[in-house]
Parts: structure tokens; sequence; C-alpha cells
């Protein structure tokens, strides 16, 4: 009876051992946004599977690790698709338009040199189809940064995104005019 009661008390104790706590939500919000007087289907934001979860990714020691303590509101490809949708307003979910973006993205991670700094990694491409004819542009942002906690990394990622963000929009309006012209010719 001793070793029965013992052995389950050590069970017990081991399964306490491995109850892992809830994940904080980190929201990114957009805060600057764009317009455009012509509507885009985003058809697609997709990622290698690795990046495309809830999971907040980072790269230390040259090895790729998720954070314990946070993770995103929903996957990664979603997480941007929203912030997208919200930043710049002209973009549509439903296929309403002639323009069809989708953006594929390499990399999104910091990647820490220390404790506290490291590079904020986003590498991301950019596709617009018009009828039968495309437009790409390739995305790369690599920055320094220094962080005192896990909100001023937030931040970061929140500034990378921004500025992908920024690029989308010019290239959209880009795109636009050198379809429309394209099609004078």
């Amino acid at each position: 009876m001793k070793k029965l009661l013992l052995a389950f008390s050590m069970a017990l104790l081991s399964s306490c051992a491995f109850v892992q706590k809830e994940k904080t939500i980190e929201f990114i919000q957009p805060e600057e946004h764009y317009t455009n007087a012509k509507r885009v289907y985003i058809s697609n934001v997709s990622s290698p599977r690795y990046l495309d979860t809830d999971d907040m990714a980072y790269i230390y020691k040259h090895q790729l690790r998720y954070f314990a303590k946070h993770r995103f509101p929903c996957s990664l490809n979603c997480t941007v698709k929203n912030y997208l949708l919200e930043a710049l307003p002209y973009l549509v979910e439903k296929p309403i338009s002639d323009y069809e973006l989708s953006i594929y993205i390499y990399d999104f991670e910091p990647s820490f040199k220390t404790f506290h700094s490291g590079n904020m990694i986003l590498k991301a491409r950019f596709y617009l189809k018009h009828k039968n004819t495309y437009k790409i542009e390739d995305f790369n942002y690599d920055k320094a940064f220094s962080v005192k906690d896990f909100s001023g990394l937030i931040n970061q990622e929140n500034i990378a995104l921004q500025a992908m963000t920024k690029k989308l929009n010019n290239f959209i309006k880009y795109a636009i005019i050198i379809f429309k012209e394209s099609k004078n010719v």
C-alpha cells in the first residue's frame, strides 16, 4: 500500500511539472492607414509552415525557436492579413476587384545577438495580378534593435510590419498605374 501511495504521489507531482500556463496573446496594430481609389482583392497571405503558426518565432544562436509565454491571436498569415486589412482599407476579402494581391512571407522574426538586442527580419514578396499580367515586388527588412522588454520587441515587429505596409501601398499604386498605361498602349 505504501509503494502504491508513493507511486501515485510521484505520478501526480511529475504531471504537475508539465502543466503549461496560457500564453499571452500579443496584438500588433497599425499606426498608419493608407487609401487608394481602386479596390484590391487580397486573395492570399502565405508563409512556410514553421512560420504559419500562432507561436511567435525568433532566432537565437542560429536556431529557430518560439517564445514560451507569448503568441499571436491567430496564425502569422492570419495576423499579417488582418493587419493589412486594417492599414489598407481598400483591400477587400471578396473577389470583387480586377486586381488580385497575394503575399508570401519568407521570414518574420527577431534574430537575437544578445538577450536584448539583435535584428528584426521581415522578408516578403508581393504579387499583384490584373487579368493575365503580374507585377512582383520583393520586400526585405533587416534592422538592428535594442529593447528592454517584450513590449519593446512587439513594437519592433510593428515597425517592421508598418514598413512593409508602406512599401506594399506604394507598390500597389505604382502597379495599377502601369496596368492602366499598358492597357492604353
